[in-house]
């Protein structure tokens, strides 16, 4: 049996016809920027993540990029608290802001920000951009807790975790800025790049809808320094019509993850991402954590058993973030042991428990 680490296609054939409808009333109306069809999905963002404003970017980079940008104040300490962890778009956007990622290592369970470490560290950074990684949400009411406290900004990158709930609330209700990525093979995906920044501060909103559009209050008017991070409206057509689908999508994918979990938990070999019973795991993706991965990725191989690798290469390891500190312990361990396991709507219950027969011949 042949398994695909990722597939696209049932989630396509489910929606094509409305695409193209949808496409094609675009291009009869030559509408393609930021326009009334971006507006509606904004509308029905904000609703979805129970906030009042969403501004519709580009991409999930532009999305972070923006709102670290726009949560910047006069610092003396341009340290930003993240971990080194997850994908390098986090650290760079901070980084673009004109500050510095201040590496906290993550907690062995989920591969989440560490809080301990955080409150701890309190006096080392102006800001707060934790990642809920894979879809499972980060301690969001310790880092609110943190961020009230000692007065820093609090940006929280949900770009893996769309429609995920922390303590039977929404993610998006924590932090001032939220963003999400809408990268095709997102939770919630669009047919290209896409983001989104939601937020509750109507000034945040107003400052955020400028940077994105070269700075204009109005056309031809520039009372700042932008950029040109404005969504497309077929992105935003094609986002509408999926925005339908996320909570069955979502609930598809927990049942996937559960029936992995019936079927490894018992494995000693491996050990499985743990979620909080208070809070949502949408499952972007299944990890797994293994000493004996080189093992098991030959075994995939040969089985053919898609597979991938997040992240294999922490950002104090990548070259513009490289330093000559100490590595982070769990960090570290994820960049050893972690392999991500074949997870997509669509996925058969067979397929499923193929990939765990194979595991379990560990």
């Amino acid at each position: 049996m042949k398994v695909d680490f990722f597939n696209l296609n049932k989630v396509n054939a489910k929606i094509k016809k409305d695409i193209l409808k949808k496409i094609s009333k675009l291009i009869d109306c030559s509408s393609f920027v930021d326009g009334k069809t971006v507006k509606l999905f904004e509308e029905k963002f904000a609703e979805y993540c129970g906030t009042k404003y969403c501004i519709a970017v580009s991409n999930g980079s532009a999305a972070l990029q923006l709102a670290i940008i726009a949560s910047t104040r006069n610092f003396k300490n341009k340290n930003i608290a993240t971990p080194p962890n997850s994908f390098f778009a986090t650290s760079a956007s901070i980084k673009h802001a004109g500050l510095n990622p201040y590496f906290i290592d993550v907690n062995k369970e989920n591969l989440n920000i560490n809080t301990d470490i955080l409150e701890k560290e309190k006096k080392n950074f102006s800001g707060i951009v934790p990642v809920s990684l894979y879809g499972n949400p980060c301690n969001l009411t310790k880092i609110e807790e943190i961020a009230k406290t000692h007065n820093k900004f609090f940006v929280h990158d949900a770009c893996q975790a769309h429609g995920a709930m922390h303590n039977g609330k929404k993610i998006s209700q924590y932090a001032g800025l939220t963003c999400f990525s809408f990268y095709p093979s997102k939770n919630l995906g669009a047919i290209g790049e896409g983001g989104a920044i939601v937020t509750d501060s109507h000034d945040l909103y107003k400052k955020i809808c400028q940077l994105k559009n070269q700075g204009q209050e109005q056309r031809y008017h520039h009372s700042m320094l932008g950029f040109n991070f404005r969504m497309d409206e077929i992105q935003a057509a094609a986002l509408l019509i999926k925005l339908k689908y996320i909570d069955e999508w979502n609930d598809e994918r927990i049942s996937i993850a559960n029936r992995y979990v019936k079927n490894l938990k018992d494995n000693k070999k491996i050990n499985l991402l743990q979620v909080r019973q208070e809070d949502k795991c949408v499952y972007h993706l299944f990890p797994i954590f293994t000493e004996h991965k080189n093992i098991l990725i030959q075994k995939f191989e040969k089985a053919q058993i898609g597979f991938g690798f997040h992240y294999p290469i922490p950002i104090y390891d990548q070259e513009p973030f490289k330093t000559s500190g100490n590595k982070f312990l769990y960090t570290e361990m994820s960049k050893r042991d972690q392999i991500s396991l074949p997870i997509f709507i669509g996925m058969k219950s067979k397929q499923i428990d193929y990939v765990c027969d194979i595991i379990n011949s560990l």
